[in-house]
């Protein structure tokens, strides 16, 4: 009867630990799909009700994550994301503290750092942060993708725009790689190449009126006013349109 006892606690303790970590494990797993599909859903420009519920699922899940393993990397790392995502930018760097502590070489963790120090302005820490985050894992788009628009912001323009070449070979309707590569284009003044860029990004959106003001300022630029007038009005309208549904 002893023996049964012992034996009955010893299943007991391992169900309860492999219910843990299939808890955990799955925890894991969808904050990362939550996550990815808030950078395949958020543009620059917007942020929808969709990407604000898909953050605040990741961002629960990742925290019992780490309620479970205080000290994972994995659930260090995602939370600090989440957490960056959702301004809260001090607990994002405890969290990436935490997750880098225990492995200097996490993605997520060097990601959410990275762009901690973006957000203060220490734009060279930054760049050593996440482009140790895509040597970490170099098969994520969207952390070449945050490579590039950091290199945009220090005028390192030739890297971001070949990065974000590289992007659109891979996805060349993602509407968030072409709008970075048009504005990167502007900003090295290729007027030429960022509007035909543009035009394309009005042809596979052509309801969004924040790609049509974005295209008439670049008109204005470069000194088309009557073009760029016209431009200005079909975004005034669209908007309009879009208020009044």
């Amino acid at each position: 009867m002893k023996y049964k006892i012992l034996d009955l606690i010893v299943f007991l303790a391992l169900f309860i630990s492999c219910s843990k970590k299939a808890d955990f494990n799955e925890l894991i797993d969808s904050a990362g799909f939550h996550l990815e599909r808030v950078n395949r859903l958020k543009t620059g420009y917007e942020d929808s009700q969709e990407v604000r519920e898909l953050l605040d699922k990741a961002l629960k899940e990742s925290e019992k994550a780490v309620e479970l393993r205080p000290e994972s990397p994995e659930a260090n790392g995602l939370y600090a994301r989440a957490l960056y995502a959702s301004g809260r930018i001090q607990e994002a760097y405890g969290a990436s503290v935490v997750c880098l502590r225990a492995d200097s070489l996490n993605s997520n963790g060097n990601l959410a750092m990275g762009n901690v120090f973006r957000r203060t302005g220490d734009l060279e820490k930054a760049e050593f942060y996440i482009e140790r985050a895509v040597l970490s894992d170099s098969s994520d788009l969207y952390l070449k993708y945050s490579l590039a628009l950091l290199y945009q912001e220090r005028r390192k323009f030739f890297d971001a725009e070949s990065i974000l070449e590289n992007l659109l070979d891979k996805e060349p309707d993602n509407i968030r790689f072409l709008y970075s590569l048009a504005a990167v284009n502007e900003e090295q003044r290729d007027l030429v190449k960022a509007e035909r860029l543009f035009r394309e990004l009005t042809e596979k959106e052509p309801e969004n009126p924040d790609l049509w003001r974005s295209y008439a300022m670049l008109l204005e630029k470069g000194g088309d006013t009557a073009g760029s007038k016209i431009l200005y009005f079909k975004a005034d309208s669209i908007e309009y349109s879009l208020n009044n549904e």
